[in-house]
């Protein structure tokens, strides 16, 4: 066996054991490939972080309520727990005859507050505005009953950011429900 003999012997060495190296490299990327799919597809996006921005533009949540003495209040916290950025709770009496605004004013240390009522959509007369002294973005509208789409227009009058969202009294909203 001549020396050119070992080196061509040693060319294929080297040639057979990189290409089973590289192709086990390939496989393993192959199969890995697979695995994440399988993995991303199992994982429920609902698990991933949310992503809060600084950005996003004001709510306003408005709340129309007539007679709603047992559930209001466990409503207004609920809307209070929700993670985002900015907004406010407009809650509005839509002239309830029952212990409805003095319950909120009782739970949330409601006082009258002199705002000026911007009457652009026309809705029944608005009584008193409240704001409370515990929690800054909450403020209570007592109006006339005119129904709910009336209250909402009182509610609308009354908000202070450009977006509004409307939620019945007895709703439980989970904490990212505005993103």
């Amino acid at each position: 066996m001549t020396a050119q003999d070992l080196v061509i012997i040693a060319q294929w060495t080297f040639l057979s054991y990189f290409v089973l190296l590289n192709g086990g490299y390939i496989m393993l990327n192959m199969l890995s490939i697979v695995g994440m799919r399988e993995y991303f597809r199992a994982r429920s996006v609902d698990s991933l972080p949310k992503i809060y921005s600084d950005y996003e533009l004001p709510i306003s949540i408005l709340v129309p309520a007539h007679n709603e003495a047992p559930t209001i209040v466990p409503a207004v916290r609920a809307v209070l727990q929700l993670r985002f950025p900015q907004y406010e709770i407009v809650v509005v009496n839509d002239g309830s005859t029952d212990d409805t605004l003095n319950v909120l004013i009782r739970e949330f240390s409601l006082v009258a507050f002199p705002e000026v009522y911007r009457k652009r959509i026309d809705t029944q007369h608005v009584n008193t505005i409240y704001v409370s002294t515990r929690y800054p973005n909450i403020r209570v509208v007592d109006k006339n009953s005119g129904g709910k789409a009336d209250a909402l227009n009182a509610g609308i009058n009354c908000a202070r950011y450009p977006l509004f969202c409307g939620v019945d009294a007895d709703s439980v909203l989970d904490p990212d429900s505005l993103y």
